[in-house]
Parts: structure tokens; sequence; C-alpha cells
């Protein structure tokens, strides 16, 4: 008699820790992008000029948001992620590598 199990995974929540990080112009080259890797998600936020308010007249510097365009789910942990500025491209490229493999 031979018996076969089967491993079933289904993540429940996304990951909240941050693995891996880079700023690039993923979208175009006008805007700045953050690439966020958190496990096997893969985020892209923008950079959004806030607006001061009245009670901030004494603070430093600007107000700057996050504001998340897309996401992500891939298969597997991403271990780095980096971006690579191409002269002949307007946009950068994001390079990922995975524990298993190195994808482009």
């Amino acid at each position: 008699m031979s018996s076969n199990m089967y491993g079933i995974v289904r993540t429940v929540h996304q990951p909240t820790a941050v693995d891996d990080c880079c700023s690039c112009k993923f979208f175009n080259n006008q805007e700045e992008n953050l690439v966020v890797a958190c496990a096997n998600w893969l985020k892209v936020y923008r950079v959004v000029a806030g607006e001061a308010s009245p009670s901030d007249t004494g603070s430093v510097g600007s107000k700057q948001k996050l504001e998340c365009v897309v996401s992500y789910h891939l298969f597997g942990n991403i271990v780095s992620v980096s971006a690579l500025c191409l002269p002949w491209k307007a946009r950068d490229i994001i390079l990922l590598s995975f524990k298993d493999a190195k994808i482009f």
C-alpha cells in the first residue's frame, strides 16, 4: 500500500516585516518609487508630497507620505532586491534574487 502526502500552505495574512528595499524609477522617469520586499510580496510605493498643517510651523523638513501603487504576490521568498539603471531605458529595471534562483 502506497500513500502520498501532500502539503498545502496558505498564507492568511500578508507579511508585516520588510526584508529589503530600494529606490528607483519603476513606472516612469519623472517620479521616484520605493520598492519593498516583504517575504513573498513585492510592493511599489509612490512618494506623495503632503501639505503642512498649521500646527507644524516649528517642524523641520517637508511632509511626505507613501502611497502603495501596486503589490505583487510571488512564489518564493525574496532574498534581495536592487535597481539597475540602463542608459537606453526610460525606467529602471528591478533585479530580484530568491533562495533557489535568480530572476530578472
